[in-house]
């Protein structure tokens, strides 16, 4: 009698173990797959970012694919430059910038919020690349926008005043430039002439209207006995300034 009280005991136990074992099992499996698809993602994504910035760096297809992306994710990081990096590097484009203005009114530029972006154009993953965002704020909904270069660090964009305080409060000091479009289109060719390996940067007047005036930046540098040429747009309206945009 004792050894079959001791068998139900036993088969009801085992019975116990096998449907706590079937309630389990799923979540199990399913914790097993989601962790085996986040490594796959991540190694694809990994992979993918790698196979792109591998490319040979080029200014030229830097400046295009910005003017021509199709879509843009947001990363958590970048992937050669650090945020602190960045922030120096954006706050030193900006500054070099508008070298005139900062040395008339002795205005400093603080260091602005940075977003790390991956942009993808038409002829992806040809024209792909990792980019940052970098934006001072001034409250009212008008923020000067950087673009940096992941790879280089060179600022491949631009859009803010150039002639206008554009402040609330005194860290987000934003310095103006003076003279006529004409001085600004100049001073920024000559940026660029500065900024850019490049051997020559020629300005021309594209149109003038209500919108402002629009210029086309032509670089151009020699690479192999040939010339290269890039054309960058520069628009330019009551004292707004929009660089290859």
């Amino acid at each position: 009698m004792k050894r079959m009280k001791i068998s139900n005991i036993l088969a009801v136990l085992c019975t116990l173990l096998l449907v706590a074992a079937g309630a389990c099992l799923p979540q199990v499996v399913s914790r097993l797959l989601d962790r085996r698809l986040w490594r796959e993602t991540t190694k694809r994504e990994d992979a993918y970012v790698s196979l792109l910035l591998s490319q040979t760096p080029d200014l030229f297809r830097t400046l295009e694919l910005f003017r021509t992306q199709r879509s843009e994710i947001l990363l958590s990081e970048g992937y050669r430059m650090t945020e602190q990096e960045v922030k120096n590097a954006a706050a030193g484009a900006l500054t070099e910038f508008l070298t005139p203005a900062l040395q008339e009114d002795g205005a400093v530029y603080v260091h602005p919020k940075v977003t790390p972006v991956l942009l993808t154009g038409g002829e992806a993953p040809a024209l792909s690349g990792v980019f940052w965002r970098c934006v001072w704020e001034d409250g009212v909904g008008e923020d000067e926008v950087l673009w940096l270069d992941d790879e280089s660090g060179k600022m491949v964009a631009y859009e803010g005043y150039l002639r206008q305080p554009t402040f609330v409060e005194s860290e987000y000091l934003i310095a103006y430039a003076v003279g006529t479009p004409e001085d600004a289109a100049r001073q920024v060719a000559e940026f660029c002439r500065r900024y850019y390996p490049v051997d020559d940067v020629q300005l021309a007047l594209e149109k003038t209207d209500v919108d402002g005036e629009r210029y086309s930046l032509v670089l151009s540098k020699d690479s192999d006995g040939r010339t290269e040429t890039c054309s960058v747009p520069l628009g330019l309206r009551d004292g707004w300034i929009s660089f290859n945009f």
